[in-house]
């Protein structure tokens, strides 16, 4: 997550800096109110601070609010690992990928009947998780152990480990040019690596506390988030280095996704419950959409012009019509959902990480 946040009571630069995304994410968490949930435990992790912002301010100016309640959805429940934080989907093969922060390791789920048939052990506080249909390759950022973990999705094991920069959070993968992305937070760089080779190509510097990283290959372009600038940085992917301005956005900047299509990224501000739209094309915001309380990750839909965010404070997941940048839903799922993925074989099928829970949840019918 990337941007300058104002001051948080009790939270030193070096906690906004230095947390992982899995930690940062139940420490800001706690900072809402009324928020009834217990945190599970969690490696390192500082003690609850109360939030400078509460349901319906609006910090920094910018809007704030609950989400549209939207008619019964239905949703099955898998459980899984303790801490899940990042999940992904191979249609190909009829997997997702959920990664648990707290016992290191991946959950692979049969898409088909929702169970669960592997464990693969994995680094240190394994974050984020993007899928390779091509190469058949899953991989894994791991926070502590500042590595990428390389799964064989046939055989799902680890084939390899990539040693990359400080606290890596997301993985984006451009399959077309076997390239991958991954945002080291502690050291403000985006790494790409080479696919084919799982070689390190290129490091470039971006804003203060990245985190988030999606890409638009039709533009040749990666858009990301700065958690602690409440910036977006733009990444030519072609000659890899940062090309204009950083734009901001909302307060906390936590994880981004492209429409190319319709020439839209779409930032989740954590920190004053919104979702910026950029326009692509020029980079400008173009749009400031109030989700709920603590949206996190966000995956778009092609086929059907939606937009998922999963809003951690709300348990829940909000459903944006990219056509009017309008919430057209909301879905409850499990406690503290924080990684989300559309099936895109199945477009009407979505899957949320619920961090506080230990589940899955799938929804249906979206």
């Amino acid at each position: 997550m990337k941007r300058t946040v104002q001051e948080i009571p009790m939270m030193s630069r070096h906690f906004r800096r230095c947390l992982p995304l899995s930690v940062l994410l139940v420490v800001l968490v706690a900072f809402v109110p009324n928020h009834s949930l217990r945190a599970a435990p969690r490696p390192n992790r500082p003690s609850p601070m109360r939030s400078p912002f509460r349901p319906g301010s609006t910090p920094n100016g910018r809007p704030t609010g609950g989400i549209v309640a939207g008619p019964a959805t239905p949703v099955t429940t898998i459980p899984v690992g303790s801490g899940p934080v990042g999940i992904a989907v191979d249609p190909l093969i009829h997997r997702a990928y959920e990664s648990n922060s707290n016992d290191n390791t991946v959950t692979v789920i049969n898409t088909q009947t929702n169970r669960v048939v592997a464990t693969i052990p994995v680094g240190n506080l394994p974050q984020m998780i993007a899928v390779d249909t091509r190469l058949n390759r899953a991989y894994v950022t791991n926070y502590l152990a500042n590595t990428v973990s390389v799964i064989n999705t046939q055989t799902n094991t680890v084939e390899t480990t990539i040693n990359v920069g400080m606290g890596p959070a997301e993985a984006e993968v451009d399959e077309q040019s076997h390239r991958l992305y991954i945002t080291n937070q502690n050291d403000n760089t985006v790494q790409v690596i080479n696919t084919q080779t799982n070689s390190i190509v290129a490091t470039i510097a971006v804003g203060n506390g990245p985190l988030g990283v999606g890409l638009d290959p039709a533009d040749h372009k990666a858009y990301v988030t700065n958690f602690n600038d409440n910036t977006v940085s733009v990444i030519d992917i072609q000659v890899n280095t940062v090309v204009g301005t950083p734009i901001p956005v909302g307060a906390g900047p936590l994880l981004a996704a492209v429409f190319p299509k319709i020439h839209h990224a779409y930032v989740t501000n954590f920190l004053d419950n919104s979702v910026s739209v950029i326009d692509t094309n020029t980079d400008t915001v173009v749009a400031i959409i109030p989700v709920g309380h603590a949206p996190t990750d966000i995956a778009v839909n092609v086929d059907n012009h939606r937009a998922y965010i999963t809003v951690q404070n709300d348990n829940a997941v909000a459903v944006i019509n990219t056509t009017t940048n309008t919430v057209v839903a909301t879905i409850s799922v499990g406690i503290a959902p924080a990684g989300i993925a559309v099936k895109q074989e199945e477009p009407d099928r979505v899957y949320t990480a619920n961090d506080l829970d230990n589940t899955v949840s799938v929804i249906k019918g979206q």
